[in-house]
């Protein structure tokens, strides 16, 4: 039995840890703009609402260059990069060991979006489910 101290609510959230970008208003737009000029590959990234309003997926964008989205539902922020780690409410620590080499990928992602090593971080964060 999970007893909870403090707020309890309905919605459920996740924490996280990924080495990456912030995805600010700039780097959602670099990504758009990535994901248009190669649409054939990225197909399955956009979102179509009932208003005619078409916007990118982050989470599927992301997993076509495989790598990792987390977002926090306030103010479209988030995270774009590789997950050191996640924590659901529901489960326990999920344990990942990932190899040095896994990390440097990250360069990739980087040359993408057009910055350099002063833009990564180690970002933590909780998303609403």
């Amino acid at each position: 039995m999970k007893i909870r101290n403090g707020f309890v609510s309905n919605s459920s959230s996740s924490s996280f840890v990924v080495l990456g970008v912030e995805t600010t208003k700039e780097i959602r737009d670099k990504c758009l703009e990535i994901a248009k000029q190669d649409e054939e590959k990225f197909k399955d990234c956009f979102d179509e609402f009932h208003d005619g309003r078409i916007e990118l997926n982050l989470n599927e964008f992301a997993e076509v260059l495989d790598f990792d989205y987390c977002d926090v539902e306030d103010d479209n922020q988030g995270a774009l990069g590789i997950m050191l780690t996640h924590v659901s409410d529901d489960s326990c620590l999920d344990y990942k060991v990932i190899p040095l080499d896994n990390l440097f990928r990250i360069d990739s992602l980087l040359n993408l979006l057009g910055k350099d090593k002063s833009d990564i971080k180690i970002i933590t964060g909780t998303s609403l489910c």
